[in-house]
């Protein structure tokens, strides 16, 4: 029964596969060869430089913050149970936290008339409103990745070279010897990595009132322009970031294997403890700061009920293209764990093939994305012309939307699903292999129960998240669909009434209740049979 199920999702994922990721990628690559206009057009003129500089500052000084909380966060996770507990459910929660509600939160204390008050305090305060704001929040929205990073780092290398420059000098000089050499290496991957994400950010750019290279994009992706051509700068700079990252893969794996091989390191958390709590406290009230300006804000109680009542429409569509995207990109994980498990170079070619698109899917603008989906519609319009049946149809619902949510997302049940599985404990895989089982059937009965528990954790991620993306949705969905991400989007731009904040702390509470449900999904324990 389990191999028939295992059969069945690897014959969808195939189907989700192209469908989410080879068909954008062709259609981008049809419209940037077959759709582009004149090549002085695509040139970077004054505008579009300080346009891309701009995008390439808030970027790079968000990734820059996104180091020092993601490092407190990484500090409180190894420094005890319940600090570690903590850290690890406020950095999910930030994860899921739609960009633009963290934007709207820090605008009602620092812009309470609005944004043309800080004009009047000189271009010092307006810069801080604005691209200083971004930039902040950038950090703060990129933190978690960074956190994740740093602390199978810390695990994989930072703690043996601590461990033994302990041996022979003390802990504040042990760590500025031996650890910095170390964890270099690290530290420059994780923040090339932010980088990539941060610089294809739209809604924080967007509420701030900050035009970026990505924001003019979405503007051309909404009406009808060359957008994949014109994206060729933030293409450029995403590939040379994944070129800077792959030669780190095998350090990856390496650090994960030790820490699925070695013991804890005795007393690693005793040394610097105090230190380590306090950029843990620093970093969650940094991420935690929006929810409670949102929470304080809300003078009027009574709105949340008003704000179910107004906004009640929203979210049924939203809710199903959130649970169809997590879907699809649970299935892409585990199509992609299986094909890695399978004894074939080639079938595990496929696997490496699906975790560099999601990345690929995940760091690209997500204009471009949006824009390789409308010329499949206008494609599948041309085709359907002598059909009797209407394919594009599916372009004008909530499916297409979460096909394209998964292109955005599914990276995330695909890392924690690779990682699962490589911290499976050695004997087991050296047990399975000693039964006569075929790669399918080994994964089925023993792999399959041992990676689960990651994989519902990262749908139920991508869940959340795609309830809350804007940038895709804006261009994608129907005219006057309701869903939630672009409702808030909206009501932001009307006001800042109290029916907006109570929608705000809505959403927070839907997300906070996402974050414990991700992280109650990877303890489950499940027996393989």
């Amino acid at each position: 029964m389990r191999r028939a199920l295992i059969s069945l999702t690897l014959a969808v994922g195939v189907f989700f596969f192209f469908a989410a990721f080879v068909a954008p990628l062709a259609a981008a690559i049809y419209s940037a060869i077959f759709e582009t206009p004149d090549l002085n057009d695509l040139g970077l003129g004054q505008r579009r430089i300080g346009l891309l500089l701009t995008g390439i500052g808030i970027a790079a000084g968000g990734s820059l913050i996104a180091l020092i909380l993601g490092s407190g966060f990484a500090a409180g996770i190894n420094s005890g149970r319940v600090m570690s507990g903590v850290c690890v459910i406020v950095a999910m929660l930030t994860l899921l936290t739609p960009p633009a509600m963290l934007a709207y939160a820090w605008s009602l204390p620092l812009l309470p008339n609005g944004l043309f008050v800080a004009n009047t305090h000189g271009p010092i305060v307006e810069w801080l409103m604005t691209r200083g704001r971004a930039v902040a929040l950038t950090g703060v929205r990129l933190s978690p990745i960074a956190a994740g990073m740093l602390v199978i780092a810390w695990r994989g290398a930072g703690r043996q070279a601590m461990a033994l420059a302990l041996q022979d000098a003390r802990p504040a000089k042990a760590m500025t010897r031996a650890v910095p050499g170390v964890m270099a290496p690290w530290l420059l991957a994780t923040w090339v990595i932010c980088f990539g994400v941060g610089l294809s950010e739209y809604a924080i750019c967007h509420v701030c009132l900050i035009q970026t290279w990505s924001t003019e994009l979405l503007a051309v992706a909404q009406s009808a322009g060359p957008t994949v051509a014109l994206s060729w700068p933030l293409i450029a700079i995403a590939l040379i970031a994944i070129l800077v990252i792959l030669p780190m893969r095998r350090r990856w794996r390496e650090a994960i294997d030790r820490i699925r091989d070695s013991e804890e390191v005795a007393g690693d958390a005793r040394w610097g403890r105090g230190f380590a709590r306090f950029a843990a406290i620093v970093a969650c009230a940094a991420c935690l700061s929006s929810g409670v300006i949102l929470c304080f804000w809300m003078r009027d109680f009574d709105s949340v009920q008003i704000s179910f009542i107004a906004y009640a429409g929203a979210w049924p569509r939203a809710l199903a293209m959130g649970a169809t995207a997590a879907l699809f990109s649970a299935t892409l994980a585990l199509v992609a764990e299986c094909a890695r498990k399978s004894g074939t170079r080639a079938i595990r070619g496929v696997a490496t093939t699906i975790a560099l698109l999601a990345l690929i899917g995940a760091i690209a603008p997500a204009a471009v994305i949006a824009e390789a989906y409308l010329v499949l519609r206008n494609g599948l319009v041309w085709i359907e012309a002598g059909l009797p049946i209407r394919p594009s149809r599916v372009f004008d619902w909530w499916l297409i939307l979460s096909i394209a949510t998964t292109t955005r997302f599914a990276i995330v049940p695909i890392v924690a699903t690779r990682i699962a599985a490589r911290l499976m404990p050695g004997s087991v895989e050296a047990m399975s292999r000693l039964e006569a089982m075929t790669p399918l059937t080994r994964f089925a009965r023993i792999g399959l129960p041992l990676v689960l528990p990651a994989t519902l954790a990262g749908a139920v991620a991508v869940f959340a998240l795609s309830i809350g993306e804007v940038a895709v949705t804006s261009v994608l969905a129907p005219p006057g669909a309701p869903i939630v991400g672009q409702t808030l989007l909206a009501q932001i731009h009307f006001g800042r009434n109290d029916d907006v904040v109570a929608f705000c702390v809505v959403l927070l509470v839907f997300c906070v209740v996402c974050a414990i449900s991700a992280i109650l999904a990877s303890r489950l324990r499940i027996t393989a049979r």
